[in-house]
């Protein structure tokens, strides 16, 4: 059995490492199992490539012979938060595996609320830890390698998804050149290519623009602000900008914030300001951003890195918190732009041995926090719904396929939704505020964080996304059918 997957992601590592350790290296049909994965390169010339990052400094090494080397991986962002369920899904795979991600990020006791005068508004728990998205990546590569799958850089152009026949992989730029397999895994994120090849390009199933995200400039990032082929609908008016610094020795993240780390928030009249510590070994690592209202940027227009950055710094002038003057001052200039999607609900998350997983199904907006979570569940949940329905239908694989691409979205949608559209319900007010305004938003806060204490302190579970059972929801839907 072959099972092909696109996108090396957290979904698709996450895919990869569970079917690897829950399905056998043979059927009981004799038929050995292979995984192959498949991942975007910038470089034109198609290259296997294998990381191995295991810190920050690893990245920087890394990323130099890359530029040395001519053969370059695609940019895997800033940092991204793990939630106690990412962390359980982990765990099931590998408890080593988990306790290296949580070792090489920084975790957070929850949300810290304040104004822009340094008032506190507020404090929310919630474990989480905030990590470099290339360290979690490269963590995950680490592991497959050691398990004996690599990643393979080739760009794929469509993938064919024909009802009786096997799904079809066809790669960019090479004449005839494609790979059958029985299961495609589309892990390839939110401008996924199978999920155009299973959908098409219709209304209702193309992303949703919310707004940009802009990150310090490099020399090995160039400008770009909408990339060709992208589809804009809603904008929410919204802008964000930010990156990861290294602040100087003599002026870390304070003894304090390592007492009780928690994840900042700064609200004022012309944006917000968050912050957070990225490493429980480099306390001058940070993560920073500011949100802000922006109408629509033009469609192909390249961003002026210094009104960008002179923009940040005018917005956020005299706000009292004394590591926002740190991150101003260590900023140079911001170019780098992203814009940020979501996914509507989509009817199903596959068809005809193709099957969806991660941002590639159900992007959802940062307000979330659970986009990486999310994924990482979603990986497991596709192998051991697999492992389980090759076990029932007694080692049919073809029959086991057919199952499980109906039943992920059965497992997994009303859950994910769920949390998108409470992500999606995260509103404020347009900017600029007036004080008026102002003092109705810092109320606003003072009394949610209250509520959510109260609320956790008479046992009513606050964030449901933490008890999903990856285990026993597959278990169920597969008595259910069994039946």
């Amino acid at each position: 059995m072959k099972i092909v997957i696109i996108g090396a992601g957290l979904s698709g590592l996450t895919a990869a490492l569970a079917l690897q350790k829950y399905l056998p290296p043979k059927l009981p049909s004799n038929d050995p199992l292979e995984i192959k994965i498949y991942d975007e390169s910038e470089t034109k010339a198609p290259g296997t490539v294998e990381y191995s990052w295991r810190d920050h400094s690893d990245i920087h090494r890394q990323q130099k012979a890359e530029q040395e080397s001519g053969n370059k991986k695609k940019n895997q962002g800033a940092a991204i938060s793990l939630q106690q369920n990412a962390f359980k899904s982990l765990r099931e795979i590998d408890p080593d595996l988990a306790n290296r991600v949580h070792a090489s990020g920084l975790p957070c006791k929850g949300f810290t609320w304040k104004s822009r005068g340094d008032w506190l508004l507020g404090r929310e728990d919630l474990e989480a830890c905030l990590i470099s998205r290339p360290v979690i990546v490269g963590i995950l590569m680490e592991a497959l390698c050691e398990r004996g799958v690599r990643v393979v850089y080739r760009s794929v152009r469509e993938v064919e998804c024909r009802e009786g026949v096997k799904p079809v992989v066809r790669f960019l730029g090479e004449d005839d050149e494609e790979e059958v397999a029985d299961l495609v895994v589309g892990a390839d994120g939110i401008r996924s290519v199978v999920r155009k090849s299973v959908f098409g390009d219709r209304e209702g199933v193309r992303p949703v623009y919310l707004y940009v995200v802009m990150f310090p400039c490099s020399s090995d990032s160039p400008p770009l602000l909408f990339g060709p082929g992208t589809n804009h609908h809603h904008y929410s008016g919204n802008c964000a900008v930010g990156g990861v610094l290294d602040l100087p020795k003599s002026t870390p993240l304070p003894e304090t914030y390592f007492a009780d780390p928690r994840i900042t928030f700064i609200h004022g009249p012309t944006g917000t300001f968050g912050y957070g510590g990225l490493s429980q070994t480099s306390p001058n690592k940070i993560i920073f951003f500011s949100f802000y209202d922006s109408d629509l940027p033009a469609r192909g227009s390249k961003p002026d890195p210094q009104q960008v950055t002179e923009a940040l710094r005018k917005r956020h002038q005299g706000w009292a918190d004394p590591m926002i003057a740190q991150c101003l001052a260590q900023t140079d200039a911001i170019d780098t732009v992203y814009p940020i999607f979501y996914m509507p609900d989509l009817p199903s998350w596959g068809r005809d041995g193709c099957v969806l997983v991660g941002d590639a199904a159900h992007a959802m907006t940062p307000a979330t926090g659970q986009g990486g979570s999310q994924a990482i569940e979603d990986g497991l949940t596709l192998a051991l719904l697999l492992r389980t329905f090759i076990e029932v239908r007694e080692g049919d694989h073809e029959t086991a396929i057919r199952d499980i691409v109906p039943g992920l979205h059965a497992i997994r949608a009303e859950h994910v939704y769920a949390i998108k559209r409470a992500g999606l319900a995260i509103k404020e007010p347009a900017r600029p505020w007036g004080w008026l305004t102002t003092l109705a938003v810092y109320g606003f806060y003072f009394v949610m964080t209250k509520v959510k204490l109260i609320k956790g302190l008479f046992g009513e579970p606050v964030y449901p996304a933490h008890l999903f059972d990856v285990r026993g929801e597959v278990e169920r839907y597969v008595d259910a059918r069994s039946r």
